[in-house]
Parts: structure tokens; C-alpha cells; sequence
């Protein structure tokens, strides 16, 4: 499938080129600059699933503390029932949120590192 990309750089004879997924999230990946196609100042790459990806999955890394039957129980216990709660007690809230997004920073490091040390 034909994709509109943006060229980010290039690295000898490679680009690095993004575009936005069909969820609209942005995506790079490699190409060699003879699959780039320039048209009427756009470029374009024909198949956009050949591309070597660019970029670490974060996702693979990233692991909060709690889950949604944690977060819920959490929340109970600190008052928040209703809407009305949610609503008057925005502190409360964003310090379970706080706390269920929160991650060990040095461990994620780690585990980034270890995992591109894998892979080289």
C-alpha cells in the first residue's frame, strides 16, 4: 500500500522516514533512499510494511503496579465511589493514578539496556 511518509534523516544510504498508522499513531522505519518516491514535494513509500522499524517498543518495558482491579480497590479505599467523588476529590485521584502509572525508572533502564545488548 501506498504511504505518505516524512523523511526524519538518512544514514548512508538509508532514511529514516514517519508516518501516522492507521490508528494515528506515528510510526519510523528504515528504507533504502531508492524506495523513496518523490512526487509534487511529497514523498512516498510503496509498501510501508517492508520498512525496517526505527525505535525501541516501549511498551515492552513499561509495567505499572497496578492493574484496573487494583486501581478500583485503591480508589475505594481512599473514598472514591461516585462521580461526585471523582469529581470533588481530584487530589485523591491523581494520586492513585500516580501511583498506578509510576515505574522504576533505573529498572527500565536496565531492562532497555539488557534487552539491546540481546539483540546486538
Amino acid at each position: 500500500m501506498r504511504q505518505e511518509v516524512r523523511e526524519v534523516f538518512h544514514k548512508g544510504s538509508n532514511s529514516v522516514v514517519e508516518w501516522k498508522d492507521e490508528n494515528g499513531d506515528i510510526r519510523r522505519a528504515y528504507f533504502p533512499e531508492i524506495a523513496l518516491i518523490h512526487e509534487n514535494g511529497k514523498i512516498f513509500v510503496e509498501a510501508i510494511e517492508e520498512g525496517q522499524p526505527y525505535g525501541v517498543d516501549w511498551e515492552d518495558y513499561i509495567h505499572t503496579r497496578m492493574g484496573a482491579k487494583a486501581i478500583s480497590t485503591k480508589l475505594h479505599n481512599k473514598g472514591i465511589w461516585t462521580l461526585e467523588d471523582l469529581q470533588t476529590k481530584t487530589p485523591v485521584v491523581t494520586s492513585v493514578f500516580n501511583e498506578a502509572a509510576s515505574i522504576n525508572l533505573q529498572g527500565f533502564r536496565e531492562s532497555v539496556l539488557r534487552k539491546g545488548k540481546d539483540d546486538e
